[in-house]
């Protein structure tokens, strides 16, 4: 809230965590000016979370269910922006299960990889420097 006060722009890495703080956030301010507060505040998340479906019902997404919902409640409009990058044919079977939804990123994972793609990190690099960064863990983890 401090940072939207001083004129800075919020980038809120976590998906649906970050739509809980954002909620949170939003019901602290007068309602006149959610909308300002709002302006220039992203969710960044990953193309995994965007996916994703409700339990109950495969033709709802959560994700943007959710922003939905908070969007239509607090009366304002949401960004959220999603990376492209897609471990669909990567070299390690770990990175290959994110694409059937075997393995969560973590917080933040999103907005890093979104800002990496914004910076001009293309797909196939960010691609190589995760399957580094796997073999590099896979070595460490032999060793003890």
């Amino acid at each position: 809230m401090g940072a939207r006060e001083a004129g800075q722009k919020v980038l809120l890495g976590g998906g649906c965590q970050m739509l809980a703080v954002l909620a949170i956030a939003l019901q602290e301010i007068a309602p006149q000016s959610r909308s300002n507060f709002i302006e220039h505040i992203t969710i960044g998340t990953t193309c995994w979370l965007v996916e994703e479906s409700l339990q109950y019902s495969k033709k709802r997404n959560s994700f943007i269910h959710l922003t939905n919902h908070i969007a239509k409640h607090f009366k304002v409009n949401i960004l959220g922006l999603a990376s492209g990058y897609r471990f669909t044919h990567s070299q390690q079977k770990l990175l290959r299960d994110y694409e059937i939804g075997y393995i969560k990123e973590g917080v933040g994972a999103g907005a890093l990889s979104l800002l990496a793609q914004i910076k001009g990190l293309s797909p196939i690099e960010m691609i190589k420097y995760c399957e580094e960064e796997v073999e590099h863990l896979l070595n460490q983890s032999q060793i003890k």
